[in-house]
Protein backbone atom coordinates (compact mmCIF):
# COMPACT_ATOMS: atom_id res chain seq x y z
CA UNK A 1 0.00 0.00 0.00
CA UNK A 2 1.11 3.31 -0.93
CA UNK A 3 0.95 6.36 1.83
CA UNK A 4 1.01 9.04 -1.20
CA UNK A 5 -2.38 11.09 -1.12
CA UNK A 6 -4.38 11.51 -4.34
CA UNK A 7 -3.37 14.75 -6.37
CA UNK A 8 -5.40 17.75 -5.44
CA UNK A 9 -6.76 19.67 -8.52
CA UNK A 10 -7.85 22.24 -6.36
CA UNK A 11 -5.08 25.12 -6.95
CA UNK A 12 -5.01 23.98 -10.85
CA UNK A 13 -8.84 24.75 -11.19
CA UNK A 14 -7.98 27.91 -9.41
CA UNK A 15 -5.98 29.08 -11.95
CA UNK A 16 -7.59 28.11 -15.02
CA UNK A 17 -10.93 29.97 -13.49
CA UNK A 18 -8.41 33.00 -12.85
CA UNK A 19 -7.04 32.84 -16.65
CA UNK A 20 -10.30 31.75 -17.82
CA UNK A 21 -13.35 33.26 -16.88
CA UNK A 22 -16.93 30.99 -17.65
CA UNK A 23 -17.71 31.98 -20.75
CA UNK A 24 -21.49 29.76 -20.02
CA UNK A 25 -24.67 31.14 -17.22
CA UNK A 26 -23.96 29.49 -13.34
CA UNK A 27 -26.73 28.02 -12.19
CA UNK A 28 -30.34 28.59 -13.83
CA UNK A 29 -30.82 32.02 -14.47
CA UNK A 30 -30.31 33.59 -18.50
CA UNK A 31 -27.40 35.68 -18.80
CA UNK A 32 -27.14 38.39 -21.34
CA UNK A 33 -23.89 38.66 -23.69
CA UNK A 34 -23.75 42.30 -24.78
CA UNK A 35 -27.17 43.61 -26.45
CA UNK A 36 -27.42 40.91 -29.06
CA UNK A 37 -27.25 37.40 -26.93
CA UNK A 38 -28.90 35.82 -24.12
CA UNK A 39 -28.04 32.44 -23.23
CA UNK A 40 -30.65 30.03 -21.54
CA UNK A 41 -30.27 27.05 -19.25
CA UNK A 42 -31.84 24.17 -19.79
CA UNK A 43 -30.81 21.33 -18.30
CA UNK A 44 -27.13 19.59 -16.74
CA UNK A 45 -25.94 16.39 -15.77
CA UNK A 46 -23.16 15.46 -13.69
CA UNK A 47 -21.40 12.30 -14.10
CA UNK A 48 -18.07 11.12 -12.85
CA UNK A 49 -15.40 12.94 -14.42
CA UNK A 50 -18.01 14.36 -16.91
CA UNK A 51 -20.22 17.58 -16.62
CA UNK A 52 -22.19 18.50 -19.65
CA UNK A 53 -25.06 21.20 -19.80
CA UNK A 54 -27.41 22.13 -22.66
CA UNK A 55 -28.32 25.83 -23.38
CA UNK A 56 -30.32 27.78 -25.57
CA UNK A 57 -28.72 30.95 -27.45
CA UNK A 58 -31.02 33.61 -28.04
CA UNK A 59 -30.22 36.15 -30.73
CA UNK A 60 -31.98 39.51 -30.98
CA UNK A 61 -32.54 41.67 -33.70
CA UNK A 62 -30.58 44.27 -33.44
CA UNK A 63 -30.88 46.27 -37.10
CA UNK A 64 -33.08 47.90 -38.50
CA UNK A 65 -31.82 45.96 -41.79
CA UNK A 66 -32.17 42.56 -40.38
CA UNK A 67 -35.80 43.68 -39.75
CA UNK A 68 -37.05 45.08 -43.10
CA UNK A 69 -35.19 42.04 -44.70
CA UNK A 70 -36.81 39.54 -42.82
CA UNK A 71 -34.03 38.10 -40.69
CA UNK A 72 -34.89 35.70 -38.31
CA UNK A 73 -32.71 34.48 -35.25
CA UNK A 74 -33.93 31.30 -34.37
CA UNK A 75 -32.92 29.83 -31.03
CA UNK A 76 -29.60 27.22 -31.63
CA UNK A 77 -29.45 24.90 -28.66
CA UNK A 78 -26.03 23.42 -27.69
CA UNK A 79 -24.40 21.04 -25.80
CA UNK A 80 -21.60 21.91 -23.59
CA UNK A 81 -19.28 19.28 -22.13
CA UNK A 82 -16.91 19.13 -19.88
CA UNK A 83 -14.20 16.59 -18.78
CA UNK A 84 -13.03 17.32 -15.21
CA UNK A 85 -10.00 14.83 -15.01
CA UNK A 86 -7.72 16.41 -17.15
CA UNK A 87 -5.31 18.36 -14.72
CA UNK A 88 -3.80 21.31 -16.72
CA UNK A 89 -0.23 20.34 -17.41
CA UNK A 90 -0.69 16.86 -17.86
CA UNK A 91 -0.73 15.04 -21.68
CA UNK A 92 -3.67 12.64 -20.92
CA UNK A 93 -6.31 12.57 -18.45
CA UNK A 94 -6.38 10.61 -15.53
CA UNK A 95 -9.36 8.36 -16.97
CA UNK A 96 -8.61 7.67 -20.65
CA UNK A 97 -11.93 5.66 -19.80
CA UNK A 98 -14.10 8.87 -19.12
CA UNK A 99 -12.23 10.31 -22.11
CA UNK A 100 -14.01 7.62 -24.52
CA UNK A 101 -17.55 7.82 -22.97
CA UNK A 102 -16.77 11.81 -23.39
CA UNK A 103 -16.38 10.57 -26.85
CA UNK A 104 -19.23 8.88 -27.22
CA UNK A 105 -21.26 11.39 -25.95
CA UNK A 106 -20.61 14.27 -28.09
CA UNK A 107 -21.58 11.78 -31.20
CA UNK A 108 -24.46 11.01 -29.17
CA UNK A 109 -25.89 14.38 -28.96
CA UNK A 110 -24.16 15.15 -32.84
CA UNK A 111 -26.34 12.62 -34.19
CA UNK A 112 -29.31 13.70 -32.08
CA UNK A 113 -29.75 17.16 -33.11
CA UNK A 114 -28.87 16.72 -36.46
CA UNK A 115 -24.86 17.82 -36.15
CA UNK A 116 -25.96 20.91 -33.90
CA UNK A 117 -23.16 22.97 -32.18
CA UNK A 118 -21.05 21.54 -29.55
CA UNK A 119 -18.26 22.98 -27.15
CA UNK A 120 -15.99 20.82 -25.09
CA UNK A 121 -13.73 22.53 -22.28
CA UNK A 122 -11.47 20.77 -19.78
CA UNK A 123 -10.61 20.84 -17.04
Amino acid sequence: MCGLSPPDYTDSLRVFQQQFPPFWPEGRTPKKYGPVFTIDHISHNHYTNIKTWVFRINKKIVSLTELMAGVKAPPKTVQLFQLTCWPMGHKVPTSTNSLVELMNMVERWRQRTDYGPVCVVSP
